[in-house]
């Protein structure tokens, strides 16, 4: 035979419960929003955007309300993901060496500020350098900055998936 009372106490606990999970889905909904609001298919910005913005949320559940011994760990991994993943959103790869030839990309600037004011030539183009200027930058020195900069994106890239492959299944309380 049915027990009624019991069965009273799970519908009303279970009522509670799917009123409780609903507001908690509404919070998380609003906690989206913003990052779902500016999402745009174009590149991987978005992509980083939407994984710095889980991390963050994860790094916080984890650091104030983890209830295992490797929690705080886990906080400071997730830490580290986001910290990559707002360095790859910047773009500021920047080093010395850019600085070293910053007379270079300067020379550039200014041609290009020229060629606001040029006439197009016979066949329609207009010239930003003849070719062997004096002053032209020389290429030993513009090719090595942009690979470093690509070789420091890299360097990123890969050890935030290498932590996310390491630790992913870990992170669970």
């Amino acid at each position: 035979m049915i027990n009624l009372e019991s069965w009273k106490d799970n519908f009303v606990f279970d009522f509670f419960y799917k009123i409780r999970s609903f507001f908690r889905n509404i919070i998380s909904t609003i906690r989206w929003l913003p990052v779902i609001w500016q999402d745009r298919q174009w590149d991987e910005y978005y992509l980083y955007k939407i994984l710095e913005h889980k991390f963050k949320l994860m790094e916080d559940f984890f650091r104030y309300k983890g209830m295992h011994v490797g929690a705080e760990r886990e906080a400071n991994q997730m830490k580290v993901c986001r910290l990559l993943l707002q360095r790859l959103m910047e773009e500021n790869y920047t080093t010395p060496y850019d600085e070293r030839n910053q007379p270079h990309f300067d020379w550039f600037q200014k041609k290009m500020e020229e060629a606001f004011n040029k006439e197009p030539n016979g066949e329609g183009f207009i010239v930003i350098a003849e070719a062997y200027e004096r002053d032209e930058p020389d290429a030993r020195w513009i090719v090595p900055a942009h690979k470093h900069e690509k070789y420091l994106r890299k360097q990123d890239i890969d050890l935030l998936f290498r932590i996310i492959t390491k630790h992913a299944e870990k992170w669970w309380d």
